[in-house]
């Protein structure tokens, strides 16, 4: 991994992009690392994560550490390991064919710890259940230590929880939105599956669990105390094999619904924009769109 930065001016433009310098990898770092998600604390200081995949062990093992810079990118160094190991879920989800999209999440947090640091959050996904859950762990400390992780999706009966999405409230509320399987498909007949398209998927999901999709949400104090209990955004439970891309090739297995799932917030509002393919009345063919939804932080 290589970063590169510039500097913006209050006109808009920018200043020319610095020569790519290669980012630090933690000690007996395989190759594979990816996902650098860079963030910068009210201090002014960057942080990144990086996310590291074992080939040589068939990619079967995830690790997470931050790398940060105190001087506006000229230097980085490794300051600690999120997530040592975590199983990654298999690329195509059981019972479907959409694949696995971006593993974690990260953001850094907006009141100074008792530490004095600026906290930092990161969310994964872990499949060493046998299914996905989402996972959380922060630091205090500026991204030496961690937290034992929680886990944050807390559906009664195991299915699949993935591609988490976090962000941090003004009021340094935590939360982390993410894709979510445990309601079951709706059933061919009625109103919620005809316009779910139900009848039009080939594998006939009436009533499947584990398979059609909705999106939830759970938030947090800035020390992680969950507030509440997970909260559904989607209004409509959605069928992800109805009209998904195939990204390998056009007669390819593989399907795909979209690594990215955004979450932000607005004053008192939380944002989230996720994919559905249900038909509210404007998507008669049931296609993949984009749905912004929106609730209050508590």
């Amino acid at each position: 991994p290589f970063v590169s930065y510039a500097d913006a001016n209050p006109d808009g433009t920018h200043t020319d992009w610095s020569p790519p310098i290669s980012l630090p990898l933690a000690p007996h770092t395989p190759t594979g690392a990816t996902y650098l998600l860079p963030h910068v604390d009210p201090a002014g200081n960057l942080f990144t994560t990086i996310t590291s995949f074992n080939p040589k062990q068939g990619y079967c093992c995830t690790s997470i550490f931050v790398d940060e810079s105190t001087d506006g990118g000229n230097t980085w160094s490794v300051v600690g390991t999120a997530v040592s190991s975590a199983t990654p879920p298999p690329l195509i989800y059981p019972n479907t064919t959409f694949r696995d999209g971006i593993e974690d999440t990260f953001t850094v947090g907006n009141q100074l710890t008792s530490k004095g640091k600026y906290p930092l959050y990161v969310a994964y996904e872990d499949y060493s259940a046998g299914f996905d859950n989402v996972l959380l762990t922060m630091s205090s400390d500026g991204g030496a230590k961690w937290s034992s992780p929680i886990q944050v999706n807390d559906n009664a009966t195991p299915v699949d929880e993935f591609q988490p999405n976090l962000t941090v409230a003004a009021s340094g509320t935590v939360s982390v939105a993410f894709y979510d399987r445990r309601l079951v498909c709706p059933s061919v007949g009625t109103s919620e599956g005809t316009a779910a398209g139900i009848a039009l998927d080939g594998a006939a999901p009436s009533g499947a669990t584990n398979y059609c999709v909705n999106a939830s949400i759970q938030f947090y104090s800035p020390t992680l105390a969950p507030k509440g209990h997970n909260i559904r955004l989607t209004q409509h439970t959605w069928d992800p094999q109805l009209n998904s891309p195939h990204p390998g090739s056009p007669s390819g297995r593989e399907t795909f619904i979209g690594d990215y799932y955004g979450n932000i917030t607005s004053g008192t509002l939380d944002i989230t924009s996720f994919v559905s393919t249900y038909n509210d009345g404007t998507n008669p063919a049931n296609r993949q769109q984009q749905v912004v939804a929106q609730l209050s932080i508590p």
